[in-house]
């Protein structure tokens, strides 16, 4: 099986978890790692494994400190049609949807922090914090969020030996989470979350992947 159909299998029983939670009256359209519960009644995301799907050996870059280089990716470019305002956008605590997903991302250190942006780019540019964010406009965001991870891909540090993928409505990501796959990741092609009720974002891909990541098409690669 190619990395690619191995990440799209993945995929498929994590959207499935989430209809299934969707259909049992649990927060459709967020996501939101922190009201997992795990069966002692202990949040989740406190309780997250990682499962490496594919084992490899990818080239081992290093920055002068020696210290892996890792870049974070937060995809936010749907044009939220069906719920009529730009999901990104919508209040969140302190903060919009968007904006607490970055603080998380950016609690976890990465070394670059890209965000893809799509329809609703100005008002998002104009409503959220984008300070230490790399921001990549995806102009052919209506043909899924694969797009945009081709795009965001395009503006990855070239140091970097992977990327930890994450999606614009996940501001209840554990960043103890973020830097543990961040930590453990290079070592492997693929890693996924694996959680008391499926496999999640985020997800580890190694730069030796980006070449068939480019060639997926439509919602797959993203799991949104």
């Amino acid at each position: 099986m190619s990395i690619a159909a191995e990440l799209i299998a993945a995929l498929r029983k994590g959207n499935e978890r989430e209809r299934n939670r969707a259909a049992g009256g649990g927060r459709p359209g967020m996501r939101h790692d922190g009201d997992r519960r795990a069966d002692d009644g202990t949040p989740a995301a406190r309780r997250h494994r990682l499962l490496v799907l594919r084992f490899g050996m990818p080239r081992h870059i290093r920055n002068p400190a020696g210290r892996m280089t890792v870049t974070g990716v937060v995809l936010a470019a749907g044009s939220s049609r069906r719920l009529g305002t730009p999901k990104q956008l919508l209040p969140y605590r302190d903060t919009t949807l968007l904006g607490a997903t970055l603080d998380v991302a950016r609690g976890a250190g990465f070394d670059q922090l890209i965000v893809t942006l799509g329809g609703a780019a100005e008002k998002v540019r104009d409503t959220v914090p984008l300070a230490g964010v790399d921001v990549v406009v995806s102009d052919d965001h209506g043909a899924g969020c694969s797009a945009s991870l081709r795009e965001a891909l395009q503006r990855v540090d070239p140091q970097a030996a992977g990327i930890v993928l994450m999606l614009g409505d996940q501001p209840g990501v554990n960043p103890a989470t973020l830097r543990q796959m961040a930590t453990r990741g290079p070592a492997a092609e693929i890693m996924v979350c694996r959680y008391a009720d499926g496999i999640g974002h985020p997800f580890w891909l190694s730069r030796t992947i980006f070449g068939e990541l480019a060639q997926l098409h439509g919602d797959k690669g993203c799991g949104g």
